[in-house]
């Protein structure tokens, strides 16, 4: 769906400028810790209602913290509702928590595991784009430890996703 034409003198409905000026955001305000688990579950704040026939640019931070286990890390991915195509690049640590790891194309399907680096805070970043078919649904972030052991992997608060409406 194309962004609406609006002229000069128009008055716009509450709807459009809440649908096409105003983009979705969740953020985390404190932090959510999973320990002795690799089954993915969604994250209690990173979730958001989506429209749909609709085409948003994608951004999501994550600040997470874990053990100084060289193979532990957090798995994450995403669900979505049927249909939506969701596409993104990533920038964040490598499962082994020792380089950088940038690039490439993922799907909201694919199941990204990305390390810890000796018990500090690690982060990652995703761009991308998101469009939904004709199906409603929400866009949630799922995730779990990648190794499972008793020393909590933690998402950290200030962690966010924003959606921009842009067809």
């Amino acid at each position: 769906m194309a962004a609406p034409t609006w002229v000069s003198g128009q008055v716009l409905n509450a709807s459009d400028v809440n649908n096409w000026f105003v983009p979705l955001a969740v953020y985390k305000t404190s932090s959510t810790s999973r320990s002795s688990t690799t089954t993915n579950s969604p994250d209690p704040d990173l979730v958001i209602p989506l429209a749909v026939s609709a085409f948003y640019r994608f951004e999501m931070y994550a600040s997470y913290t874990g053990s100084s286990t060289a193979s532990q890390g957090i798995k994450g991915a995403f669900t979505v509702p049927t249909g939506t195509t969701l596409r993104y690049h990533l920038i964040g640590v490598s499962n082994s928590g020792s380089t950088a790891q940038v690039g490439g194309t993922w799907t909201g399907t694919d199941t990204i595991i990305l390390g810890t680096t000796n018990a500090v805070n690690s982060g990652f970043s995703l761009l991308g784009t998101l469009f939904t078919s004709t199906t409603a649904g929400s866009i949630s972030y799922n995730w779990s430890q990648s190794v499972s052991e008793s020393t909590a992997v933690s998402l950290q608060a200030q962690s966010c996703m924003i959606l921009t409406r842009i067809g």
